[in-house]
């Protein structure tokens, strides 16, 4: 059960805020991905393919496990798509880590041509991968695609041109093109340690769900990125223990009050809300959808999450600003 609608959740949550500062650049990076593709959409069923080549324009290490994956990420379709998937990932599992002037990704000449003199291309690799399939919409449309690095956000845009091809492929790209991460209005970070119990411990990470309304806008399964009107985000919660049960508290403060050897990382003001639920197979996403109010730009959140007895445990904190990140 749930003690507020999520539909209202967030924007009852933008009472008494003033966001925080930005934090100091730590990462730089480049994304290249498909200017523009011509699709057939009467040979095409379902394309799912790599879309991207992720270059380290920095002077630090970028870390595919920790950087890339654990990034924020976005998609958005112009126009209605019967399925529309898009993901960064680490495809390394013990991870790959980016010098600086190296890249990997998808090895299509079209982005190879975009790296620069001196650049490396280390590995292809599986990094962004994209799905969209029928129905198709019945007029050319674009998609948008975010990827976040820190405090760094890479925004492309890729035209789809609806175009027979004879049957030869489903679909085919014509141009690429290369953007540099900038500044995003948009965080999530990590605050305050869970607290672990005999059997291990719980955290807490935005993760984007597969269910909820499917737009307008039409938004990309999974999203993890706080952006107004991306009805796909949520936090998931991973446990130490099966079938746990949890309480999931959302704050427009921190805090820190003990509680049984632990410490509840909100600041229990009035506009709380807690969410109730149950951990089926050692983690659970629960899906808060982000309205698409410009109000809740600028708004800085708090959460946690806490399994209830007889396995008390705390999670992280975990605190978002939403933005808009639209082109």
């Amino acid at each position: 059960m749930r003690s507020a609608t999520t539909s209202t959740l967030l924007i009852a949550l933008t009472l008494s805020i003033s966001a925080p500062a930005a934090s100091a650049l730590q990462k730089s990076f480049d994304y290249i991905t498909f200017d523009r593709i011509d699709l057939d959409p009467n040979f095409a069923l379902q394309t799912s393919t790599r879309w991207g080549i992720v270059v380290n324009t920095g002077t630090e290490p970028l870390s595919l496990t920790d950087d890339w994956e654990g990034g924020l990420w976005y998609g958005e379709s112009s126009q209605l798509l019967g399925s529309f998937f898009f993901e960064l990932l680490d495809p390394f599992g013990a991870g790959l880590t980016l010098q600086p002037g190296e890249a990997a990704g998808d090895a299509d000449p079209l982005l190879l041509a975009q790296l620069l003199p001196g650049e490396t291309f280390v590995t292809a690799a599986l990094i962004a991968p994209i799905q969209f399939g029928v129905p198709f919409p019945t007029s050319d449309f674009h998609l948008d695609l975010h990827a976040q690095v820190g405090d760094l956000i890479a925004k492309t845009r890729t035209d789809v041109t609806l175009k027979d091809l004879g049957g030869s492929a489903f679909w085919t790209p014509t141009s690429a093109k290369r953007v540099s991460g900038a500044p995003s209005p948009i965080s999530s970070s990590a605050y305050g340690a869970a607290c672990a119990g005999p059997s291990g411990s719980a955290t807490l990470t935005p993760y984007g769900s597969n269910g909820g309304p499917g737009g307008p806008p039409w938004v990309a399964l999974r999203s993890n990125l706080p952006q107004i009107g991306n009805w796909a985000f949520g936090y998931q919660i991973v446990s130490p223990t099966f079938n746990a049960s949890y309480a999931l508290g959302i704050d427009i403060a921190p805090g820190s009050i003990p509680l049984a050897g632990c410490s509840l990382l909100l600041g229990f003001t009035p506009a709380l809300s807690v969410l109730f639920g149950q951990i089926p197979n050692f983690q659970q996403t629960h899906n808060i959808p982000i309205p698409n109010d410009p109000v809740l730009i600028g708004v800085t959140i708090y959460a946690q999450a806490v399994l209830l007895p007889p396995q008390f445990v705390t999670t992280n904190g975990i605190s978002i600003t939403i933005g808009d990140v639209q082109i």
